[in-house]
């Protein structure tokens, strides 16, 4: 039984231990120096090449220094200028620098101009890796940079078959062909393709494609309603963060309003036909229109006279509210039934009276209502959990 687990364990040990280590990419700019490769509609392949690899290597070291998302990676680069290096070269310092994974980037030409689109290479013999982490990267270049699919080849090319690491071969466009050297002269075209190798190497490590120079988007958003609402219901909301908007939804499934009003707390007024029990959800947008955060609550909806708004758990100071029909004329909240808390006649933001407890936790509220001529007419009692 010992010898089994120590089995296991040396086992584990030897495949997830690579998995634990920080991946080491070696990223080959083709072709440079005396070598400017294909040329063709103004452009110089070795050119493309640089600009993307260096991209490429901003984006992955970009990617190891935000803790939010994506990985951490050690890059290696063949070349970093407009300098010459040898086949046996290129293959040799991948090999001595241990890399882990070899990207080898490249445009194309050919004597007929109507060729086009990209392509990716692996060597005909290599690897599972090699085909896995080609396919991942061919399948983002595609997406990215839009140009005709000429799909996923072998080939014996001899940074390929020489590289003791996985590794593949892009081939990004032709520079022979007039639209595709259109889109490879584009600066921000190389930079979606180096985006999308670097998309690629996420998804062969296991991890969700990333773009660490976007910046991210947090917030929270949290209905600010009580357990009952009178008929019209004023929803309403507060935001944390990056929440530029809110949106309502009735039962997970009607859509009652929206606001950007954050500074009203996103007040939307609106009425429903069926009363009772109505789940209410708050979602909370970014300005990228994605989606941070949401929150729920079940809602007693009335069509009575008189309702305490105020939500049973809310922070201090205490926004005290309530709604009334046309006989209401002013709001009276008392604490205990005898401590006067404020009083209000401001019916348009729902009979609002700001009041800051010395004491926090649970406290027995009331909010009497009261007509025109001060006659007591409707009373509410409410149990709330004040937090500091």
């Amino acid at each position: 039984m010992k010898t089994l687990l120590h089995m296991i364990t040396v086992f584990l040990f030897i495949v997830l231990a690579p998995l634990a280590a920080q991946p080491k990419i070696c990223i080959d700019a083709g072709h440079g120096g005396s070598d400017p490769g294909a040329v063709g509609n103004g452009l110089r392949e070795s050119d493309i090449n640089l600009d993307i690899a260096l991209k490429l290597r901003s984006l992955l070291n970009a990617d190891t220094a935000d803790t939010s998302g994506g990985s951490s990676w050690r890059v290696l680069m063949v070349r970093t200028g407009d300098t010459s290096v040898s086949l046996a070269g290129r293959t040799a310092y991948a090999n001595s620098n241990g890399a882990n994974r070899f990207i080898s980037i490249h445009a194309n030409s050919f004597s007929v101009a109507s060729a086009n689109g990209t392509e990716t290479f692996r060597y005909r013999n290599g690897s599972t890796n090699s085909r896995l982490l080609q396919t991942a990267i061919h399948e983002e270049l595609i997406d990215a940079g839009g140009l005709r699919d000429r799909g996923i080849k072998t080939a014996g090319f001899y940074v390929l078959r020489y590289t003791s690491m996985p590794a593949m071969l892009s081939e990004q466009g032709f520079v022979s062909n007039s639209g595709d050297a259109a889109e490879m002269a584009k600066g921000a075209w190389r930079t979606d393709m180096a985006k999308a190798h670097m998309y690629g190497l996420q998804r062969h490590y296991g991890v969700a494609a990333y773009d660490p120079t976007q910046s991210v988007e947090r917030g929270t958003v949290t209905l600010n309603m009580g357990d009952t609402a009178l008929n019209p219901v004023r929803l309403r909301a507060r935001s944390s963060g990056d929440v530029v908007r809110v949106a309502y939804l009735a039962d997970d499934r009607w859509p009652v309003g929206e606001s950007a009003n954050a500074a009203g707390g996103y007040a939307v007024d609106t009425r429903f036909y069926t009363v009772g029990q109505r789940k209410i959800t708050v979602i909370g947008y970014g300005a990228s229109g994605r989606e941070l955060a949401r929150d729920s609550r079940t809602v007693t909806v009335q069509n009575s006279a008189f309702v305490f708004t105020t939500p049973s758990v809310t922070d201090n100071p205490v926004a005290l509210t309530a709604q009334g029909d046309a006989n209401v004329a002013s709001v009276r909240y008392y604490a205990n039934d005898t401590y006067l808390l404020g009083s209000s006649s401001n019916r348009n933001s729902d009979f609002p009276v700001s009041y800051r407890f010395n004491f926090t936790g649970t406290r027995s509220l009331s909010a009497v209502a009261f007509d025109s001529n001060g006659n007591e007419i409707n009373r509410v009692d409410h149990q709330i959990q004040i937090n500091d």
